[in-house]
């Protein structure tokens, strides 16, 4: 069996493409755009096809769209609709109104891959209109595509598996058992307990572009001091067994010159 993975809801869109458990083909988009990251993550934006890197791995690998026998995308639109509701509560900072947009362009992610309005004249070779209108298009849960990239290329049979980030459709942080070819979940921390949010935000804070510049934040990290250790400690708090949370919501909602002098 073919199996085509998209990434493209969130920044970083990708594919790859495996063949009865082997991974043969893997690309980000920027490859090809030259755009850092590929593309920004705009709730309310169309969706996002890497129809270059589809063509590009097809193309590599001799293939063509009629020898894809299913299509894998890392993010569930149920789910992520279910969880809308918390934009509502207060307990997602995304407005509704982005969050409904963003369902419905993850609704509509199959028309866009198996339309003709964004695929060149130049890529029909390999990607004919219509070759991948009867397959079937999966969505699969964010976190658990993450575990999976990890566990099933990694040659170990059994594993504990962490994944944190911003969040996925609902979840921010979850903890995960790889066995042999199962992944089960054991613990999940929800939004808006999100650590890769606070990263974000801290990224932002200090002049940089939150969801593309954390890597430099890691970098400035080795020349840096504990100076504020105890104002981190007001944002997150423990127990005794190893769960977090977070203590304020708007992380910076004070001016930046009062946050760095107190």
């Amino acid at each position: 069996m073919n199996i085509l993975g998209i990434n493209s809801f969130f920044e970083h869109p990708s594919i790859a493409i495996v063949s009865n458990g082997q991974l043969l083909f893997a690309i980000e988009e920027e490859r090809h755009t030259g755009i850092k990251g590929g593309k920004r993550y705009t709730p309310y934006s169309n969706v996002y096809i890497p129809f270059k890197s589809i063509y590009s791995g097809l193309e590599y690998l001799g293939m063509t769209a009629y020898d894809i026998d299913m299509i894998g995308y890392s993010y569930n639109k149920w789910l992520h609709c279910l969880d809308s509701i918390r934009s509502l509560t207060g307990q997602k900072k995304t407005p509704f109104i982005d969050e409904i947009s963003a369902f419905w362009g993850l609704l509509n992610s199959k028309r866009a891959l198996t339309g003709r309005y964004d695929l060149l004249c130049s890529m029909r070779e390999h990607l004919p209109i219509g070759s991948l209108s009867s397959k079937p298009f999966i969505s699969f849960n964010h976190h658990l595509c993450h575990a999976a990239s990890a566990f099933y290329c990694s040659g170990f049979e059994e594993s504990l598996i962490l994944v944190v980030d911003g969040s996925g459709e609902d979840s921010s942080t979850q903890l995960y058992l790889g066995d042999n070819n199962k992944i089960i979940s054991l613990k999940k921390f929800n939004i808006p307990n999100s650590l890769g949010y606070l990263y974000s935000f801290i990224t932002k804070f200090l002049g940089f572009n939150a969801y593309m510049d954390e890597y430099k934040v890691m970098g400035l990290l080795a020349y840096g001091k504990a100076k504020y250790e105890q104002k981190f400690r007001e944002f997150i708090v423990y127990d005794d067994k190893g769960n977090y949370k977070l203590l304020k919501q708007n992380f910076f909602k004070s001016k930046r010159d009062t946050w760095i002098s107190s």
